[in-house]
């Protein structure tokens, strides 16, 4: 989730000035934070876009790029710069379909033409680590998540042009947010607008 990226200091520094705010940060999988919102048992959610504009409000918060990680011994972790054409016939490990990159990692191959040897869904990012140690499949994930990935033997590759994916802060569409949602919000981006230099993505 996005506090692999934040880090647990921005929850301890937003505790220290909004002691009077209960944030009660729970993760969860895409299908289930839009059920949360729908049913309003969340208030405020990140997710990364798009984002349905037509059932949600949505403020920008941070961005990211899709890279792919690979052995230091397969022929494309030779390359500066990976296309989606580049996966055609390689086995490939993503995000399963409760998450939206599912979809979007499996269109993108189809818009580039390409057709993998065999796609692995999978709910547990390690297990695209320990295939790529071992040289059997090519993992594809977002970078903060992937950098905590990186081994001797793994190397991270960004694609040409730049994939991005954005989060946002997103609320129930018409919802009015309460002091502590704005809070929130103008807290965050602020914090992160101090802190994003000292933070591990690639972008």
């Amino acid at each position: 989730g996005i506090l692999t990226y934040l880090t647990t200091d921005y929850l301890d520094d937003f505790n220290r000035e909004f002691s009077e705010i209960d944030l009660d940060y729970q993760e969860y999988m895409d299908d289930d934070i839009y059920a949360k919102l729908d049913m309003r048992l969340a208030d405020l959610a990140v997710q990364t876009g798009p984002v349905d504009l037509t059932k949600y409000d949505a403020v920008h918060f941070t961005r990211h790029q899709r890279v792919a990680l690979i052995n230091k011994n397969h022929p494309l972790a030779q390359k500066s710069l990976l296309t989606f054409q580049d996966l055609d016939g390689e086995t490939l490990i993503i995000l399963g379909p409760r998450f939206q990159s599912y979809n979007e990692h499996l269109n993108l191959l189809i818009q580039n033409g390409a057709s993998a040897a065999a796609i692995y869904p999978t709910y547990d990012p390690t297990t695209m680590s320990d295939g790529t140690k071992a040289g059997t499949s090519i993992g594809l994930l977002v970078d903060f998540s992937a950098l905590l990935l990186q081994r001797e033997n793994i190397v991270l590759k960004q694609f040409s042009p730049p994939l991005y994916l954005d989060t946002y802060f997103i609320t129930p569409k018409g919802s009015i947010p309460s002091h502590a949602i704005k809070e929130s919000i103008r807290f965050s981006l602020l914090w992160h607008y101090k802190h994003s230099e000292h933070l591990k993505h690639l972008t």
